[in-house]
C-alpha cells in the first residue's frame, strides 16, 4: 500500500487533479491488542526501529501510532521517529497518565481518534489516570476528533474543545474506502464490516458499539463543527456551552480542519510546501463554498477548489493513479 502511494506521489498526478498527498499514517502496527477496536490483532507488534524501517521502505510514512504502555521500546521508537522527521502519535492504547507524560518527554505529538473505544481512561488517581486524563490536562499534545457525530457524541466533543481549546484540536474523517460507494458489507482481514442502512457510519459485525472507520467527508466534518460551535448546548462535564458567533466559529472550524494539523505535522512552515494558512508564501490550497442553514444547523457546500494555486475541475473524473 505504501509503495503504491509512493508511485502516486511521484507520477506527476499528485495535486494536479485534486488531492496533494504529503505522506501516510501507520496506525495498525504498534498498538495494544487489548485496545484493537477494528484493527487486526495478528499484526500488532512491540515497537521496534527495524520493523518501522522495513515498513517505511518507500519513505512515505509521516505519522506513526505508538502505544506507550510498551515502555522502553515505545519511548525508543518515538525518539527515533523524531530523528526521521516522522510525527509520533498514540491511539489504540491503554497507557496510564504517567506513561503518556513520559512519551511526551520523548517526543509524542498527538493522540489519535481521541476518546474513541481504543483510548483508555481512569477515574482513579493512580499513575496519573489514563490516556484521556493525560491528554486533557496538558497542552503538549494535540487531540484528534472524528467529527461524524457517531465516534464521539456532540456533548463530549464540546467539552473536549473547551478543555483543550480550538488550537489543540485536529478534525479528521477516519474515512474508509466504502465512503461514497454502494458497498454495504465487506471483509477486512479477519473482521467483517457493515455500513448502517442510512449510510451514516460503519460498524464491526457482531462487535457491539465498535465502529469501523467512517463514511465522513471533510466538508461534512467542517459543517458538523460549525453546527456544534454555533449552538447553545450542555456538555457532559460542563453545564453550559454558549454558542459562538458565526465569524468566530468559522475561524475555529477552519483552524481545527487545516491550520492545526499543518502545524502539528510541520507543514505550516515547511520550506518546500508550506500550507495550512492563507498567508503570503504559503501554497494556494483553498476551498471556497457557500454556507446554508442557520446557527446550530449549517451545511457547507464546496463550489471551488484550489490546490497549490491551481483550480481543480471538480466535474472531471480522477485519473488512474497508476
Amino acid at each position: 500500500a505504501f509503495a503504491h502511494l509512493a508511485r502516486f506521489m511521484a507520477n506527476g498526478h499528485n495535486g494536479v487533479h485534486g488531492p496533494f498527498v504529503q505522506g501516510a499514517l501507520l496506525e495498525g502496527t504498534f498498538f495494544n491488542p487489548r485496545m484493537a477496536g477494528a484493527q487486526d490483532t495478528r499484526y500488532a507488534f512491540e515497537p521496534a526501529r527495524h520493523i518501522f524501517d522495513e515498513l517505511n521502505e518507500s519513505g512515505v510514512i509521516k505519522l506513526v501510532n505508538v502505544a506507550p504502555e510498551f515502555g522502553k521500546p515505545a519511548y525508543d521508537l518515538i525518539e527515533y521517529l523524531g530523528t526521521k522527521g516522522v510525527v509520533p502519535g498514540t491511539g489504540h492504547t491503554d497507557a496510564t497518565g504517567t506513561q503518556i507524560a513520559e512519551a511526551i518527554r520523548h517526543g509524542l505529538r498527538y493522540v489519535i481518534h481521541f476518546t474513541n473505544g481504543p483510548t483508555g481512561g481512569s477515574y482513579k488517581p493512580f499513575e496519573g489516570g489514563g490516556t484521556i486524563e493525560a491528554t486533557l490536562r496538558t497542552d503538549d499534545v494535540y487531540a484528534e476528533l472524528i467529527c461524524d457525530g457517531y465516534h464521539v457524541s456532540p456533548e463530549y466533543k464540546r467539552d473536549i474543545i473547551a478543555r483543550k481549546t480550538t488550537e489543540k484540536i485536529i478534525s479528521v474523517t477516519d474515512q474508509m474506502f466504502v465512503a461514497g460507494t454502494d458497498v454495504r458489507t465487506f471483509r477486512h482481514g479477519q473482521l467483517e464490516g457493515e455500513v448502517a442502512p442510512d449510510g451514516s457510519h460503519i460498524r464491526v459485525v457482531n462487535k457491539k458499539n465498535t465502529l469501523f472507520g467512517s463514511c465522513l467527508t471533510m466538508d461534512v466534518g467542517f459543517s458538523n463543527l460549525l453546527s456544534l460551535l454555533t449552538r447553545n448546548m450542555a456538555g457532559v462535564w460542563h453545564r453550559h456551552h454558549p454558542a459562538m458567533p458565526l465569524d468566530e466559529a468559522l475561524l475555529a472550524a477552519s483552524a481545527m480542519s487545516s491550520t492545526n494539523p499543518a502545524r502539528m505535522t510541520g507543514l505550516l512552515d515547511d520550506p518546500c510546501c508550506p500550507t495550512g494558512a492563507l498567508e503570503p508564501g504559503k501554497m494556494g490550497d483553498v476551498v471556497l463554498g457557500t454556507l446554508e442553514g442557520k446557527p446550530g444547523g449549517y451545511r457547507f457546500q464546496v463550489s471551488r477548489l484550489f490546490v497549490r494555486g491551481h483550480e481543480i475541475d471538480l466535474s472531471a473524473p480522477p485519473p488512474d493513479a497508476g
